[in-house]
């Protein structure tokens, strides 16, 4: 098979193992390490493929979720260094990954690190570089509620507040219940 599709299906099944926790459906499936390890085989083997550009920032972001996951921290964050300056372009991989998973490990990376007052200066920076989509709601939600966090944690609760009142206004929870009891 093409390159290409193994990078794309390597994709696949790593978001599925990381962000959708059905042990059964990914029992049969290749080790979450072994996916990552030969993705970034393929990936340094064409470095000057222009389809792999973006893929970049996506095979450090799933690499940062699967090591947060297992709370190796250091591993962890020789890729967070590489995804938190990209964390405006990175919201806009929807496409092809979960991206906006991100702001929720930042929030706990950040909280493990007792670093959570830095949380708010880089969510105010976000603000000027990033402008969500309210049609992708699960961006946007991940998006206020990280603005609130960061917010909450710098001892600004009126504008926690504000943000939250904000989704609530602009994003109908009908259809989706649990979203509004988080």
């Amino acid at each position: 098979t093409s390159h290409h599709l193994t990078v794309y299906k390597n994709i696949i099944d790593i978001s599925f193992a990381l962000f959708i926790p059905l042990p059964e459906a990914v029992k049969e499936d290749e080790a979450v390490e072994d996916l990552l390890s030969a993705t970034e085989k393929i990936l340094n083997e064409y470095p000057k493929d222009v389809n792999y550009r973006y893929l970049y920032n996506v095979f450090h972001f799933l690499s940062f979720e699967y090591y947060h996951q297992l709370k190796l921290h250091k591993k962890e964050s020789q890729y967070f260094e590489k995804i938190n300056d990209e964390l405006p372009a990175l919201l806009l991989y929807n496409f092809c990954c979960f991206s906006s998973r991100l702001l929720s490990s930042k929030v706990e990376r950040y909280l493990h690190l007792q670093k959570e007052d830095a949380l708010y200066a880089e969510s105010l920076q976000l603000m000027e570089s990033y402008v969500p989509d309210q049609a992708d709601v699960c961006t946007y939600v991940s998006f206020m509620k990280h603005l609130a966090v960061s917010a909450f944690y710098a001892d600004k609760y009126n504008e926690a507040i504000v943000h939250l009142n904000k989704l609530l206004n602009e994003v109908s929870f009908k259809d989706f219940v649990h979203a509004e009891i988080e």
